[in-house]
């Protein structure tokens, strides 16, 4: 079993977070779809940083 990296666990749910309130603001002002769309870019984005950094450290 891996052991968890709870600082990187504690920021990847941060991001999602930040996901979770883009999309709510987007749909509170009518465009549900840009949300959705904002949701996936940051938490992509943040995998992508994430995995960059465990190859360049590796």
């Amino acid at each position: 079993m891996p052991a968890i990296n709870r600082p990187v666990m504690v920021k990847s749910l941060l991001v999602q977070l930040l996901g979770v309130v883009s999309s709510a603001i987007a749909t509170i002002v009518g465009l549900h779809w840009l949300g959705a769309l904002l949701a996936v870019a940051v938490f992509g984005l943040w995998c992508g940083a994430l995995g960059a950094r465990i190859v360049t450290s590796g």
